[in-house]
C-alpha cells in the first residue's frame, strides 16, 4: 500500500474514553525528523493535548537486523530505540517503569511501561511495543503526560478513605480491600489536563440483602475525599498405583444426554506418613500413575474436583433454619490402598449426590478444555492459565458472572435453568477471565470504560464461547428474553445498532469476528482474534482493534505492501459498520487467460471498499513493474505483447492517492515455439521426432511435414507437454526428402514455428543384385577415429571398401583389395540426411543359405546402430 500521510488527532474528553478525531499534523520539525530516518510509510494517531503519538504502526522499524531470541535484548534496544527518539515520544525515561513483558513463543514480544510520577503511578499511561522476532517494531505507542506537576501528600489518609467507602457501600470493606494504592489521575477536559492525586481501591464485599457478591474499583480523591471513578468489576456472564479419572457431563447443553468424559489435568493428593503428601495430576488422557515407599500399612489417594485451572469448587445452599446459607467445598473422593504391590484404580465422577455436584463436574470439564485450548495452537497464551475458584450456588438469580479481584466464577441459577450445566455458559464467563489478564488484569478501556469497551467485555467471550463450540448461537439451551441467546451470525451495525447494553453491543464485534472466521477458516480466526488484543497498545475500541488485527495478519512488518488477509478482514468488520479510511483491501483471485498470441486477458475478484478503480502493474526484466492504464472494471486487456516473454502482473486497488497493497502476482509467457527439433529413425518404415518444450500451459504440439518441394501440411496434433512423435507413414517417400516442423498452440493461437529438420528414407538393396552376387557374406558400417564412415563388403575372404567424410552424405571407393571373379564393386545408395542403410545379409553354406534384412544407420550424435529386421530361410 502506498500510504498517504494519514494523521488523526485524539482529543480525550477523559482518560481512555470517549475521544474524537480532528484532523491536523503534529508539528512539522519533529514529524520530519522522524520520518527522515525511518520513511513516512506510517499510520499516526496523534494526541494533540499531550502531543504524543497515541498509536504509530505501517512499515516495520528495524531495531535489530538479526532479530531477537530472548526478552532481555528486546527491552535493551527498545530502552535505546525511545532514547533516541524521546523528542518525538514527549517522554523522559527515568520516568517509566516496565509494566509487562508478554511473548507469543518467542515470535513476537508485547513491552509495556507506566509513567511513575514521584513514584506514583499515572493511571492512564502506556508506552507499548510490539516487536517480532526479525527485530522489528511492528506496532507501537505513547500514552505520556508530560506537564504534570502536584504536591503528591495526600491530605486524606487511606484509614479515612477507606471509611469514606464504607460509609458509601453501607458495610464494613477493610476485609475486603483487595488493592489500595496512591495514584497520580488524569482528566483530559476540553482545553487542559487536570491532574489529581487518588486513592485507587479494588473492594470485594458480600450485600446484606441480596446475599450476592460485589466488587468495585473506586478512585477516591485523596485531598477532597470526592469519588472520582466507581465501576463495576463483575462481569455478568515400594507401591505403584495407576489409573483413570473420568466425570459425567453434558457435552454442550444442559438438556444433552449425560456423557462420560476422561477428566485431564485433575489434581490427585496421595498421603503418606503422617504429615506428609504427595501432590500430582492426570495427564491429558485422564490417566495417573504415582509410586513411592511408606512405613505405615495404607496410603490414601484423593481426588479432587480441582486442578490446573480450577483450584477449588465450592458449592452454595439454603436451609430453612439457621443459618440459612451454607457454604462448603465440593467434597473429595477417598481410596485407600495398601502399601506394597501395585495398584490400579478408576474414578467415574457422577451426580450421584445431587445436583450442584453435577453442575460442578460439568464446570470442571468445559473449564478445563477452555484452560487447555487457550494454552494451545492458534492461542499460544499461558497468562490466565493459574487455578481460579469455581462456585455453583442453588441461588436462584439471573447472575453468573466472574469476579476478576477474588479470581472466581459463580454459577447460579435462573428459574430452573442451571447455567453451569451450560458449555456456552462457563466458556463465555471463563473468556472474561482470559480478557482480564490479557489486558493486564483490567477492563478494556481502563479506569473509565467506553460503550465500544464494554461491547468487546462482552463480545470478546462470546466470541470465544462460540468458537469453541463451532456454533454461532450462545446460550440458546438457557434462553432469557432481551439477553440470550446471543446470535453471532448477524447484520448488526455500528454505530445504528448500538444501545449501550454490553451484551447485545457486544454481537457487533462478535459478528465481525465470526464473519471473519467463516471468510478465513477457524484456524486463522482464532489466531487473529486473540493476538490483535495482545498487540501493543492495546484496542480499546472497534476501530482500533481493526487495526490491530491487520497488524496481527501482517506477515513482514510493513502494511504498506498489504497482509495476507486484509480483504476478508476488511470485509468483515464492515459488515458491522467498523471501516478504516486509511487502509484498502488488496484485489485477489488474479487469473489471466491468453486470447492471442499477442493479448492478455486479466481478471479479478475484490471486496468493496470505497475504492476508485484499480491498477494493473506489469513486469518484465528489461522494465521492472509497471503501471498500466487505470480501469474501474474487474478485468483488464493488455495488447501488444512480443512473442516467446514472460511478462508478470498484479493488480492494487485505488482511492485518490490511497493504495492497497497488491493482489497475488501471475506469470503469463505468450507462447515460445518448441526448439532443438531433431529426428532419429529406428527402423526403414519409419522415424521418430523430439523437440524441446518450453512452456507448461500450451494446449499441445502441431506436427507440420512436407515432402520435397511440396508445402507443409499439419499431419498430427498431440496434447501438452508432449515432445516426441513416432511418424511410420513414410515408405511412399523412399529415397525423397521429408521435411518436419513444429508448432505450439493454446486455443486456437499458434506459436511460430520450431527449426526445421529433413530426412530420406532409404530404399532397399539386395545381395542379390547380380553385380555382387550372393557370394558376398557381410556388410557391416562403422566409423574411424578419424571421424569417417565406411561400409565394408566382404566377398570370397576379401573386401570392397567405400568411405564417406561428410556424414554419409557422399561415398566413394577407398579401398579395392585383390579379388577374382567378373563382380564388380556395388556402391549401397544413402540418404542424403543422417546416413542410413538396408540390406540383405547371407549366411549359411549352399544349398542352405539364410538371408537376413539389415538396417543400420548414424544418428544425431554419430553413433551407429544395426539392427537385423527380419529372417527368412532359404
Amino acid at each position: 500500500m502506498n500510504f498517504i500521510k494519514f494523521i488523526r488527532f485524539l482529543v480525550f474528553f477523559s482518560i481512555l474514553g470517549q475521544y474524537s478525531f480532528v484532523s491536523g499534523l503534529p508539528i512539522d520539525s519533529i514529524w520530519n525528523r522522524f520520518t527522515t530516518k525511518y520513511g513516512n510509510n506510517f499510520i499516526v494517531r496523534w494526541n494533540e493535548r499531550t502531543n504524543t503519538p497515541h498509536k504509530l504502526y505501517g512499515e516495520g522499524i528495524i531495531l535489530k537486523p538479526s532479530g531477537f531470541t530472548k526478552s532481555s535484548e528486546v527491552i535493551e534496544e527498545v530502552n535505546s530505540f525511545m532514547e533516541e527518539n524521546s523528542y518525538f515520544f514527549n517522554i523522559n525515561l527515568k520516568d517509566l517503569k516496565i509494566d509487562r513483558v508478554d511473548s507469543l513463543n518467542a515470535d513476537e514480544w508485547y513491552i509495556t511501561y507506566k509513567q511513575y510520577y514521584h513514584n506514583l503511578l499515572v493511571l492512564g499511561s502506556k508506552v507499548a511495543f510490539t516487536v517480532n522476532k526479525n527485530g522489528k517494531i511492528v506496532s507501537m505507542g505513547v500514552d505520556y503526560f508530560p506537564n504534570i506537576n502536584i504536591p503528591v501528600e495526600p491530605k486524606i489518609s487511606l484509614e479515612t478513605a477507606i471509611n469514606i467507602i464504607e460509609r458509601k457501600i453501607g458495610t464494613i470493606a477493610k476485609s475486603g480491600v483487595k488493592k489500595a494504592i496512591l495514584c497520580i489521575f488524569p482528566i483530559v477536559l476540553e482545553n487542559v489536563i487536570d491532574y489529581h492525586i487518588v486513592w485507587d481501591f479494588l473492594i470485594t464485599w458480600q450485600d446484606r440483602i441480596t446475599d450476592s457478591q460485589k466488587s468495585k474499583r473506586f478512585l477516591l480523591d485523596a485531598n477532597t475525599g470526592e469519588t472520582l471513578r466507581e465501576n463495576d468489576l463483575i462481569f455478568h456472564g515400594n507401591w505403584t498405583i495407576d489409573g483413570h479419572v473420568m466425570g459425567v457431563i453434558r457435552p454442550e447443553y444442559r438438556y444433552d444426554s449425560p456423557d462420560c468424559r476422561l477428566f485431564p489435568f485433575e489434581k490427585l493428593v496421595i498421603t503418606l506418613d503422617p504429615g506428609y503428601y504427595h501432590i500430582f495430576y492426570t495427564n491429558i488422557n485422564g490417566y495417573f500413575v504415582d509410586q513411592g515407599y511408606t512405613s505405615q500399612a495404607t496410603n490414601q489417594l484423593e481426588i479432587k474436583l480441582a486442578g490446573y485451572f480450577i483450584s477449588e469448587m465450592w458449592k452454595k445452599w439454603f436451609d430453612a433454619i439457621p443459618p440459612w446459607i451454607h457454604n462448603a467445598p465440593i467434597a473429595s473422593h477417598f481410596y485407600t490402598f495398601s502399601s506394597t504391590g501395585t495398584h490400579h484404580y478408576d474414578y467415574t465422577w457422577s451426580a450421584d449426590e445431587g445436583l450442584q455436584e453435577e453442575e460442578a463436574i460439568n464446570a470442571y470439564w468445559h473449564i478445563t478444555k477452555i484452560g487447555k485450548i487457550i494454552m494451545d495452537d492458534p492461542f499460544w497464551y499461558y497468562g490466565a492459565g493459574y487455578p481460579i475458584k469455581v462456585w455453583v450456588s442453588e441461588y436462584d438469580g439471573e447472575s453468573l458472572y466472574y469476579n476478576p479481584t477474588t479470581e472466581e466464577l459463580w454459577f447460579t441459577h435462573y428459574y430452573g435453568y442451571h447455567w453451569a450445566l451450560s458449555s456456552d455458559c462457563i466458556y463465555h464467563e471463563y473468556g472474561h477471565h482470559i480478557i482480564w489478564n490479557v489486558y493486564g488484569k483490567d477492563f478494556i478501556g481502563g479506569a473509565n470504560p467506553n460503550s465500544q469497551s464494554r461491547a468487546m467485555e462482552e463480545g470478546f467471550p462470546d466470541y470465544l464461547a462460540c468458537t469453541i463450540n463451532d456454533d454461532a448461537l450462545s446460550g440458546e439451551d438457557v434462553p432469557i428474553p432481551g439477553h440470550l441467546p446471543r446470535n453471532l451470525n448477524n447484520s448488526l451495525m455500528y454505530p445504528y445498532n448500538m444501545i449501550n447494553e454490553a451484551h447485545h453491543d457486544g454481537q457487533i464485534i462478535g459478528g465481525a469476528l465470526w464473519d471473519l472466521r467463516t471468510y478465513v477458516g477457524k484456524y486463522i480466526g482464532d489466531y487473529l482474534f486473540l493476538k490483535a488484543m495482545r498487540i501493543v497498545p492495546q484496542p480499546v475500541d472497534f476501530f482500533e482493534y481493526l487495526e490491530n488485527a491487520l497488524i496481527a495478519d501482517d506477515d513482514n512488518a510493513n502494511l504498506s505492501d498489504g497482509t495476507p488477509h486484509d480483504p476478508e478482514i476488511l470485509h468483515a468488520f464492515k459488515n458491522h459498520g467498523i471501516t478504516l479510511t486509511n487502509y484498502l483491501p488488496h484485489p485477489y483471485n488474479l487469473h489471466t487467460t491468453l486470447v492471442a498470441a499477442d493479448k492478455i486477458y486479466l481478471a479479478w475478484d475484490r471486496f468493496p471498499y470505497g475504492e476508485d478503480g484499480f491498477v494493473v502493474q506489469r513486469w518484465t526484466q528489461e522494465t521492472g513493474w509497471q503501471d498500466l492504464q487505470p480501469t474501474p472494471y474487474l478485468w483488464y486487456h493488455d495488447e501488444n505483447l512480443q512473442p516467446a516473454k514472460t511478462y508478470q502482473y498484479r493488480v492494487v486497488a485505488y482511492k485518490g492517492s490511497l493504495r492497497s497493497g497488491p493482489s497475488n502476482t501471475i506469470t503469463v509467457q505468450t507462447i515460445w515455439a518448441p526448439y532443438d527439433l531433431f529426428i532419429n529413425p529406428i527402423i526403414y518404415s519409419g522415424t521418430l521426432l523430439y523437440w524441446t518444450d518450453y512452456l507448461s500451459d500450451e494446449d499441445g504440439f502441431k506436427i507440420e511435414k512436407k515432402v520435397g518441394s511440396g508445402s507443409y501440411t499439419v499431419v498430427h496434433t498431440t496434447g501438452p507437454n508432449e515432445t516426441s512423435w513416432y511418424d511410420d507413414d513414410i515408405e511412399p517417400y523412399y529415397n525423397q526428402q521429408v521435411y518436419y516442423r513444429v508448432r505450439a498452440f493454446i486455443g486456437n493461437y499458434d506459436s511460430d514455428t520450431s527449426n526445421a529438420v529433413v530426412f530420406t528414407p532409404p530404399g532397399i538393396f539386395s545381395d542379390t543384385l547380380s553385380a555382387i552376387d550372393y557370394y558376398h557374406s557381410s556388410r557391416n558400417l562403422f566409423r574411424d577415429n578419424n571421424g569417417n564412415y565406411h561400409l565394408i563388403l566382404k566377398h570370397h575372404n576379401r573386401l570392397w571398401w567405400t568411405k564417406s567424410t561428410d556424414n554419409g552424405q557422399t561415398w566413394s571407393l577407398t579401398r579395392n583389395l585383390a579379388w577374382t571373379g567378373p563382380e564388380m564393386p556395388s556402391v549401397v545408395v544413402t540418404s542424403t540426411g543422417l546416413p542410413c542403410f538396408v540390406w540383405q545379409e547371407k549366411t549359411g553354406t549352399a544349398p542352405n543359405f539364410v538371408y537376413e534384412l539389415v538396417y543400420a544407420y548414424i544418428d544425431a550424435q554419430g553413433n551407429i546402430h544395426k539392427t537385423t529386421l527380419l529372417d527368412n530361410a532359404n
